[in-house]
């Protein structure tokens, strides 16, 4: 009888725990029970997540009344997981926000703040597991309006400020939404979703079902903090206190991107979004901006948080970039990414959170030599940095990979640049933060151990080492096509779709082989520079502390010598020609490939020898090395 009711339970348990922890007068007490209603809820999640992949869809619906005349809660695989992810994020960061708390928000504001946050829970858990279009904006309020309050609880004045910034932006987001879901029943006369995505392709042409999928895009764009309505989420989560950013970065964006997904695939289906409307293109140029424009500017703040705030709109671009495919590589992979980004930038945020805890801010200036003082910290950092960058053995690696794999199904390699680009931009910010913490020297006043304490760190590492488990466990990024072919959501995948102006101007280098082999021997060969850029980079916090390699090969004539030294403008200069090699290459594989060129092998052979030169031309220190060099 229980099991029957865990979809209910699922989210009327954190609801009705919500004002008993109003009651609770102990802040401690108040925490506890937060914490068991997490843990519980994600027990419910793996439980439900487990029935569902044995026995197929739930359905739960309230009161007696079936839908669509009443609400109706559907679990399948995609939402199932999505619950296992906020639950579990939840759980994680409570264990966090016991000891951080009490640092950054006034004693006797604790029970407030517990109560918002299993509002808070209780609103995404209740939006990934809604069947009713109403029901998910009823729910998106709540989380929204509970999320206002988490921000505001800072100590920092300015946390008002971002707030209310992100008030404002969330009501024009949610008046929008319920403009569409009005228009919704308007036109159809019901807000089930399974009932909508029935009568919806009888409807493809109506222009206010168009103006109300129009609305809806826009109003969940707001939500999930696409480019460029994302104005609001760098302050929010630079002022924020360090466990609310933590486990809103990790969880809300991200249920709001599922909850876009559902429409797009489940109720309208890609053949109205994607034909019908030009939101292929819409999601490619901005996915590509927030990518671009998101690690750029990335790299000039000097307050980390605000830094991880922008590369959080990057990788919501990364998202954008996978549902632009419109196909089930590309629905997996935006699913994969979902689930990497919320470890590796929930534990990113955990760690600065354990620096606030002593140092009171994340200043890029305060953060000297930081790498001795909190070494388990600052290694929390570094690990989660290189997930943010895409480096194997993390699941940073993974999602990029079956991102580019999505990609080349159907022949879009220059989103393959820009997948590569956004990776060696996250290299450039992740570096400014790693340089201030091991290679610049903390003032005397600022000498000894700072280490946070086990309350902190336990929960930091724990996030930190399932990005390091899931990146060589790898096998939750070949579940999802299976349980995609399992789910509804196939039949509305059945074909790709390219927008036709995508094809005669942004993309001429697709492929009319869609189901190619992996790249040969020759390709791969090609691609070798990424053994030299990832040495390189190893080797640069040597370069820049002032040592200098000096590597004697031969000496072949007498008084001249076979030596190569390497400066630092010329070790940077080095990467430079490294990466660009790297994006050369790929958009060679890709014309190659896709105009079948004649003579590719003999292309192959000698395309990485002037590349190779450029990296290693700084390297020789006779004139006759660099002769040659020059020759080649």
């Amino acid at each position: 009888m229980i099991l029957s009711q865990l979809p209910a339970l699922q989210v009327t348990l954190p609801l009705i725990a919500a004002p008993l922890c109003l009651l609770l007068r102990s802040g401690r007490a108040a925490w506890l029970l937060c914490l068991i209603v997490s843990t519980i809820a994600l027990g419910i999640a793996l439980r439900l997540l487990e029935e569902v992949w044995e026995n197929g869809l739930i359905v739960y619906s309230f009161g007696g009344w079936a839908a669509p005349w009443g609400i109706e809660y559907r679990v399948d695989l995609a939402n199932a997981f999505v619950l296992m992810v906020v639950a579990g994020i939840s759980t994680a960061v409570l264990l966090f926000a016991r000891t951080s708390a009490a640092s950054e928000i006034d004693e006797d504001r604790h029970s407030l703040f517990y109560t918002a946050w299993l509002l808070c829970l209780t609103g995404l858990l209740g939006m990934a597991i809604t069947g009713d279009a109403f029901n998910l904006f009823v729910f998106l309020e709540i989380s929204s309006l509970s999320s206002y309050v988490l921000i505001a609880m800072s100590r920092d004045r300015r946390a008002l400020t971002a707030s209310y910034q992100y008030l404002i932006m969330g009501t024009i987001g949610a008046t929008f939404i319920l403009i569409a879901v009005g228009m919704l029943y308007l036109v159809t006369g019901t807000l089930n979703m399974a009932d909508l995505a029935g009568r919806i392709p009888d409807l493809a042409d109506n222009r206010t079902l168009r103006t109300a999928f129009a609305f809806l895009t826009v109003g969940m764009g707001i939500k999930l903090a696409m480019f460029p309505l994302h104005l609001w989420l760098p302050n929010a989560y630079t002022y924020a206190p360090s466990a609310v950013t933590a486990f809103l970065a990790a969880t809300a964006t991200k249920v709001a991107v599922y909850a876009l997904v559902r429409f797009m695939f489940s109720v309208f289906g890609t053949a109205f979004a994607f034909e019908s409307m030009p939101l292929q293109l819409i999601l490619v140029v901005l996915g590509t901006a927030a990518v671009l424009s998101g690690s750029t500017i990335a790299i000039f703040q000097h307050n980390v948080k605000r830094m991880l705030a922008y590369s959080s709109v990057a990788q919501i671009g990364y998202l954008m970039l996978g549902l632009s495919l419109a196909t089930a590589a590309g629905l997996t992979a935006t699913l994969v990414h979902l689930f990497n980004h919320a470890l590796m930038k929930g534990g990113l945020f955990l760690a600065l959170g354990c620096m606030t805890y002593r140092l009171g801010n994340t200043r890029l200036a305060d953060l000297a030599g930081i790498g001795f003082r909190m070494p388990w910290t600052a290694a929390a950092f570094v690990i989660g940095g290189l997930s943010l960058i895409g480096l194997p053995l993390t699941t940073g690696f993974i999602s990029k990979w079956v991102l580019v794999q999505a990609v080349l199904e159907i022949g879009w390699w220059p989103l393959v640049v820009v997948v590569v680009a956004g990776a060696l931009l996250a290299v450039v910010y992740i570096w400014r933060v790693v340089e201030a913490a091991y290679f610049r020297t903390a003032t005397e006043s600022d000498g000894g151990s700072l280490e946070a304490p086990p309350g902190l760190l336990i929960p930091t590492w724990l996030l930190i080492g399932a990005n390091i488990y899931f990146g060589i466990q790898t096998d939750l990024s070949s579940v999802w096509p299976g349980s995609l072919l399992r789910s509804d959501w196939r039949s509305s995948m059945s074909r790709p779709f390219t927008s036709p102006w995508l094809s005669r101007h942004l993309l001429p280098l697709r492929s009319n082989r869609v189901n190619r082999q992996p790249p040969n021997l020759r390709e791969s060969v090609s691609l070798s520079p990424v053994l030299p850029l990832f040495a390189g980079l190893f080797l640069l916090p040597n370069f820049l502390a002032g040592h200098r390699p000096d590597l004697l090969l031969a000496t072949p004539l007498p008084g001249i010598p076979s030596r190569f030294r390497q400066s630092r403008l010329g070790m940077l200069f080095a990467l430079f020609a490294a990466s660009l090699w790297i994006v050369t290459t790929v958009y060679s594989i890709g014309y190659m490939r896709g105009h079948d060129e004649p003579h590719q092998t003999l292309f192959f052979a000698f395309f990485p020898l002037p590349s190779a030169v450029r990296s290693g031309w700084p390297s020789p220190r006779t004139c006759l090395h660099c002769l040659s060099f020059t020759n080649c």
